[in-house]
């Protein structure tokens, strides 16, 4: 019985609670698993081949493939494309990051798109997107 469980706490179950590294994605037979580590991820959200590290994702977030998130919250109803990095930001309710943006790497560069706080914490909104979510007409 200890050795049983020696092997699962190996393998990163202990049994007495969640997995040591949780993980929640998809495609993991083509090798590209999404991960999730130190986060809080919310139903809902895909996590396709790509990682997140020290995060929450609010409901309805969509990850896709070769993206890497580091110390990011992303609220709800949020797409990210393919190769983004997002690394200390906060992304608003439905933004739809294009692929390819890195958004935390240069603050000067996200300084002339985005609001950057003091701390180095840039957010980002639908309009700095150039996206009309909240227009009302």
């Amino acid at each position: 019985l200890v050795a049983l469980r020696l092997a699962r706490r190996a393998q990163g179950d202990d049994r007495r609670g969640a997995p040591s590294r949780p993980r929640r994605g998809g495609r993991v037979g083509q090798g590209r698993a999404g991960c999730a580590t130190d986060s809080l991820v919310s139903g809902g959200c895909l996590i396709s081949g790509s990682t997140v590290d020290s995060s929450v994702l609010f409901s309805d977030v969509r990850v896709h493939s070769y993206c890497k998130i580091e110390g990011t919250v992303i609220l709800p109803k949020v797409t990210v494309n393919r190769h983004v990095v997002l690394k200390n930001a906060v992304i608003d309710r439905g933004c739809v990051i294009p692929e390819g943006m890195q958004i935390g790497v240069d603050l000067a560069l996200d300084a002339k798109r985005f609001y950057v706080s003091e701390k180095g914490i840039t957010l980002v909104t639908p309009d700095m997107l150039g996206q009309d979510l909240y227009r009302v007409v």
